[in-house]
Order: C-alpha cells, then structure tokens, then sequence
C-alpha cells in the first residue's frame, strides 16, 4: 500500500514538472520568436512591441539599447516620431472634346506608400486623424497622353499619364524637408476584346520612392532607410529584371 501511494505520488510530481517545463519552454520560445521578428524588422516600433509582451525579457535590455541607438539616428526634431498622418492631394488633367477637365483621384501610390511607411516602422492614419506626431503630404498633379487614352461612353480611360509632384513631411505643420518627383504611371485596361497598355519611362514608382528612401533616411536615419526598403523589393526586382532582359 505505501509503496503504491509513493509511486503514485511521484509519477503526480514528474507529470507537474513536466507540464512546468513544457509551459516554461513555450514561454521562452515565444519571447525567442518574438525578438527575432523584432531584430528582423530593426525599427522602434517593433522593439517597442517585444518589451510591451516581455519587458524584462532576456532580450529587454537589448532592446532598449537598439531603441537608443534608432533614435540617435534620427534629426532631433523627429526623434520622438511613431505616427504619421498621410495626405494627398492628386489632380489629373485630360483633354475632352478640346475642352480641359480635371478629375480629382486618389493618389495612384497611395497604398504602396502606406506599406513603405508601415515597414519604416510608422503607424500610419488618414487625413481625419486627431492624433499624430508628424505629417507626410503628397501634393501632386498629372495629366493623360495623348496617344494613350480614349473615350467610351463619355468616361476617360488612359493607360499612361505624366505625374509630377512634391513629398512634404511636416512637423507641426512646419515643412521640415520636402523633394520633387515626376515619372510616368501606367496601367492597363479593357475595352471590349482590345487590352490597352503602356510602358512607363521613367516610371512613376521607381521615381517617387527614390524620392521618398531619400526623405526617410535623411530624416529618420539609414536603418529606418533600410527598413522601409522591404517593401519595394518587388518594384526593385521587377526593374532589375528588365535591364537584364534589355542587357
């Protein structure tokens, strides 16, 4: 009977050792997978991330130090910058019946500049916000090719418009650095059976995010540069395999 009792009682303590092993490994493992992803990203929004789950993680002092060192890289103005306010204001132009008219749209790369901000390790609002800490303001205008636009039913449809425009990032409303763009942006679309389309030259995205790398390394610093950078390695690749094929 003893020797039952002292068997069952240590086969209880192994499993509640086991069980405390297996919830302490799990617990390292997250912390583990979640400080990875944070030294992959390298912005202070991630770091920021990692110590808000663990903040006296084994990690934890290491992330303060590369939050330092993230801001020590930025201008003293924008050192405490985690929110940015995105604005656009994009008008195009077209020829209609030999009268000019002007459609207000949104920014053709709108989207894709809310993903660039995103991996700089921003989080990004609209024009609405309240709460903000900087702005970023696309002012922009364009106008279609003549040679690559057409009329059906009374609505516009382009494949290639010239766009020029000016990267503001304020402060305060105050223009703390601001860069022009220009380049052509296509796209493609259908009337009936007929594809129409074009070949930019320069394009538009290549040129605007030139423009806006320059803004976020001037600014935030070369690894908030080198962050952003993520999100334009399919437009990198897509233009590096076209010189090859020209090559």
């Amino acid at each position: 009977m003893y020797l039952q009792k002292f068997i069952s009682r240590y086969i209880t303590t192994i499993t509640i050792l086991i069980i405390l092993i297996t919830i302490l490994n799990s617990g390292c493992a997250r912390e583990n997978d979640s400080w990875l992803k944070a030294k992959e990203e390298n912005t202070i929004l991630g770091y920021e991330k990692y110590l808000e789950r663990f903040q006296n993680g084994s990690h934890a002092d290491s992330a303060r130090n590369k939050i330092e060192k993230l801001k020590s890289e930025r201008h003293p103005a924008f050192r405490n910058v985690m929110t940015i306010r995105l604005l656009e204001d994009f008008n195009l132009r077209y020829y209609y019946y030999n009268t000019t008219s002007t459609q207000s749209i949104t920014f053709p790369l709108y989207d894709e500049t809310i993903e660039f901000l995103t991996y700089a390790g921003f989080n990004v609002v609209k024009a609405n916000a309240k709460k903000y800490d900087a702005t970023v303001e696309i002012e922009s205008n364009g106008h279609t090719s003549p040679s690559h636009r057409v009329i059906r039913s009374g609505q516009l449809m382009w494949s290639l418009a010239q766009i020029s425009g000016t990267i503001s990032i304020k402060l305060a409303d105050s223009v703390y650095w601001a860069k022009d763009f220009e380049g052509e942006y296509a796209r493609t679309y259908k009337v009936g059976n007929e594809i129409y389309t074009a070949n930019p030259s320069p394009p538009l995205d290549l040129m605007f995010f030139t423009r806006m790398l320059e803004s976020v390394e001037t600014i935030f610093g070369p690894s908030t540069g080198a962050a952003a950078q993520r999100s334009l390695r399919k437009i990198w690749l897509h233009y590096l395999e076209s010189d090859k094929e020209k090559d």
